[in-house]
């Protein structure tokens, strides 16, 4: 759940920047809505909620979640790309597949 505040409140830091344009701050706030109802969907597994999953490309559930770290990575001077041949793959259960990415990718960028 730390990791899920962590990339809404870098977003958040986004949209009040000095420098935010209105695009800026709406892509921001897109942002912001997208991960706090992935938190929202982390927090309902974590009581034992057994909501269905929808099926993704496991290509855009990692886009998805590298976008949303763009904000981290920049604070700590890293671009992060992703490189894949598996766009038609696709996979069920994104969120979890987003929280293990949201995670390792942290990580990473804390030891960066």
């Amino acid at each position: 759940m730390s990791n899920a505040l962590t990339v809404l409140l870098g977003w958040v830091e986004e949209a009040r920047a000095p420098d935010a344009t209105a695009e800026s701050t709406a892509y921001a706030l897109r942002i912001i809505e997208q991960r706090a109802r992935m938190a929202r969907t982390l927090a309902r597994h974590a009581i034992g909620d057994e909501s269905e999953d929808v099926e993704v490309t496991f290509a855009s559930a990692v886009m998805e979640v590298v976008e949303s770290l763009r904000v981290e990575a920049g604070k700590r001077k890293v671009m992060l790309k992703v490189a894949s041949n598996a766009s038609r793959a696709t996979v069920y259960g994104a969120s979890d597949i987003s929280q293990i990415a949201t995670n390792l990718l942290l990580n990473a960028l804390a030891f960066a």
